[in-house]
């Protein structure tokens, strides 16, 4: 589904379920996992797994290993472009957070 502002320019090709999890990170700059997020947004795991996987396909988020709390893990942080079409949406993002504190997914 593509997305379209005021000037019905096409803004984006995002499904709702790419969209939900970007908005879910923007808002609340939470680091949860592909399972937690299947909870709250009552997806199946392997379907939040795929949108995540696409998510980073198209370079709405960018993944990298890390080590957080003397672990290595996998961290998939939002984009700018991602930042940037929520913003054009109007998506409020969690000012408590600097932008790259945006991330999605930690996995050891």
């Amino acid at each position: 589904m593509a997305f379209k502002n005021h000037n019905s320019e096409k803004v984006h090709d995002l499904a709702f379920r790419e969209l939900g999890i970007l908005v879910y990170a923007f808002t609340t700059g939470k680091s949860i996992n592909g399972r937690e997020y299947a909870k709250v947004a009552r997806e199946g795991r392997d379907s939040v797994y795929r949108s995540l996987k696409f998510l980073t396909k198209n370079g709405y988020t960018v993944t990298t290993t890390e080590k957080i709390n003397g672990r290595l893990v996998r961290a998939t942080r939002l984009t700018s472009k991602s930042v940037g079409i929520l913003m054009n949406l109007g998506v409020q993002e969690n000012s408590a957070l600097p932008d790259s504190q945006y991330c999605l997914l930690a996995i050891s």
